[in-house]
């Protein structure tokens, strides 16, 4: 009986430990398993959170490209192309703007105005002018009202000389006084040979004593006597003014003037003359005040 109860103790404790043996061999045949799994997990589903910790910088990149809206309970919403390019072209406007305002090639205290002005002369250039204008060479431009060259009174301009007169000779007298049908001389004679009138008119208005007559301006045929190609006058003092430059500007180009004078004795009272700044040509006259006289009537 004892022996037998042996045998049942004995029988008990292999069924034990063979028990124990079939679920320990099987609890080891699973972890592979979950390893194996755990593992390709982890290869296709990395662990963000500890990937962007490590890199702070990616882990403020991705919480701008993916905000976070569930919160919010807006919706995400993608911009149309022409949304974008209007976008671009605004920020674009702007900048150009920008650099407008900030661009250091832009100097505060230029002004292009005041470079195009023209310069007023002062009181020495004023007097200067007025010692030009008086000149016989200019003083007769001074006594008719003109724009273009061609209205010019020539026995005007010349009536005093215009500096290049001379004594004429007895044949150039007798000359003068036959034709008037006179004996003698009762003023001032003088004569002014065609080639020096011819010269001065091309100096102060770009046309010989011809082309003025051909292009329209009334000659002195009168005064004109062929046989010594030359012009002969008795003349007084009727002619004579005293002007006097008050004001002035010269041309942003520096080139030419233009000068207000007045003859508050004479019978040009005022009047505006246009010339080259070096007094060499004239380029119009305006009576504004005074009596224009015409000699030949």
């Amino acid at each position: 009986m004892q022996k037998y109860t042996n045998i049942q103790k004995y029988l008990t404790i292999t069924f034990v430990i063979c028990g124990l043996g079939i679920c320990t061999g099987c609890s080891k045949a699973e972890e592979p398993s979950q390893t194996g799994s755990n593992a390709n997990t982890a290869d296709q589903y990395p662990d963000n959170s500890q990937a962007a910790d490590s890199n702070p910088t990616e882990r403020g990149k991705a919480s701008q490209e993916i905000p976070d809206l569930t919160e919010s309970g807006k919706s995400f919403q993608v911009p149309s192309a022409s949304e974008s390019e209007n976008t671009n072209q605004i920020a674009t406007a702007s900048e150009d703007e920008s650099s407008l305002v900030d661009s250091p090639e832009q100097p505060d205290d230029v002004s292009t105005e005041d470079s195009l002005t023209d310069r007023k002369l002062t009181p020495a250039e004023l007097q200067t002018y007025t010692e030009i204008i008086q000149d016989f060479s200019n003083y007769g431009f001074l006594m008719s009202d003109w724009d273009k060259p061609t209205d010019i009174n020539l026995y005007e301009v010349f009536y005093s000389g215009a500096g290049i007169s001379r004594d004429g000779t007895e044949a150039e007298i007798q000359a003068f006084l036959k034709r008037n049908g006179r004996d003698e001389l009762y003023t001032d004679f003088f004569v002014m040979d065609k080639t020096a009138v011819s010269s001065l008119l091309q100096e102060k208005i770009g046309l010989t004593y011809d082309e003025f007559v051909m292009k329209g301006g009334k000659g002195m045929e009168e005064a004109y006597y062929a046989e010594s190609d030359s012009f002969c006058m008795e003349v007084g003092d009727t002619n004579y003014c005293l002007f006097e430059c008050t004001e002035g500007v010269e041309n942003a180009e520096g080139n030419i003037v233009t000068l207000h004078y007045v003859g508050p004795y004479s019978w040009i009272e005022e009047g505006e003359v246009q010339m080259w700044k070096d007094g060499s040509s004239i380029r119009y006259n305006h009576i504004l005040k005074g009596d224009i006289l015409d000699t030949t009537e």
